[in-house]
């Protein structure tokens, strides 16, 4: 039958994320630890202004009018089962009233269409303050290697990053399968910011949340981020702040798989975090690693250090120049000849 041509409806296909997902951070935010609570935040917070700020201009065309009507008919359709699309008979009934519903809309007058999105401006700004409200967005990244944000988001390598169980409940804990929020997403990277017409709109659910909350400028690539959505109302606490308060979610120290402390970091700090893991039973799980500049490429090494064995082993893995010196493994390599 004619219909079979269609395009189907796109629908996404959740991402498996990866087993580990890292959140790069000061040495301020060592709470974060020892208090077990991570900020979410909202949209209009983070550091991109243009976070969630979908473009609702021509929301209301007449062909995008069109096409919902149509899909919206189409769907009631087959769900009531009115008209069997398979008989020659009533395909010509369904082909008839769609022309009917293009000639109704393509003949109607302009000036109501001109008055609709006359009032986007006003959808787009109720939008805004509506996701200001409700949502509070967690970043998170899969690399846990990369130069530029060790320097944006961990203090110029004198901070930390950790490492989260992406299957843990604390990111992971949707309440029916068509929740899209709750969970671990996949930022998606455009030249063009996101448009919200009518045929956006009548998107699956999915997609349309992918439109509104994971759309980000193609410059912003490099981070890899993926992020998890929640509803302000979700929240364990709230610190007002000037600006915006903050609202901090439970982030349980089962949650942690590995911590890595920064390149440049004091060694007060290092101490610090070390003996926290080491003191802190529910944190004895966590693989610690201490970040050091390569010696021959732009790039971090990663070492473990053993907070758990003796104060000397722990200082050694924390701050003995391990990095991959070819000139040093040269001369112990051969430290026999001599």
């Amino acid at each position: 039958m004619a219909d079979k041509k269609r395009e189907s409806p796109k629908v996404s296909i959740p991402e498996i994320p990866p087993a580990t997902l890292y959140k790069y951070m000061t040495e301020a935010r060592i709470e974060v630890i020892s208090n077990r609570k991570i900020r979410f935040t909202q949209p209009h917070l983070l550091n991109d202004p243009f976070e969630v700020k979908p473009v609702f201009r021509d929301l209301f065309s007449k062909s995008d009018f069109e096409d919902v009507v149509k899909a919206g008919l189409e769907k009631i359709i087959r769900e009531t089962g009115v008209l069997d699309l398979d008989n020659p008979r009533d395909e010509k009934k369904y082909h008839e009233a769609m022309r009917a519903i293009e000639n109704k809309i393509r003949g109607g007058d302009d000036a109501l269409f001109t008055m609709m999105n006359d009032a986007s401006p006003r959808l787009e700004e109720s939008f805004r303050r509506q996701t200001e409200k409700k949502i509070a967005i967690l970043s998170l990244t899969e690399d846990r290697n990369n130069l530029l944000m060790w320097s944006h988001y961990a203090n110029q390598h004198f901070g930390f990053v950790v490492g989260f169980r992406s299957d843990h409940r604390f990111i992971n804990c949707t309440i029916s399968d068509s929740d899209e929020m709750r969970r671990p997403r996949r930022v998606i990277y455009r030249n063009d910011r996101p448009r919200i017409t009518n045929r956006a709109l009548s998107m699956e659910p999915d997609l349309l949340f992918d439109t509104l909350y994971l759309t980000k400028s193609i410059e912003w690539s490099y981070e890899k981020e993926w992020r998890v959505v929640m509803p302000s109302e979700d929240r364990v606490d709230v610190k007002p702040q000037k600006g915006g308060d903050v609202l901090l979610y439970d982030a349980p120290h089962d949650a942690i798989s590995e911590i890595v402390i920064g390149a440049r970091a004091s060694k007060e700090f290092c101490v610090k975090l070390a003996y926290m893991m080491r003191d802190t039973p529910s944190l004895h799980h966590v693989r610690l690693y201490k970040a050091a500049t390569s010696y021959e490429r732009y790039g971090l090494d990663f070492f473990e250090v053993r907070y758990s064995l003796s104060p000397e082993a722990m200082n050694y893995d924390l701050f003995s120049p391990r990095r991959k010196n070819p000139i040093r493994q040269a001369a112990q390599r051969y430290s026999h000849v001599f």
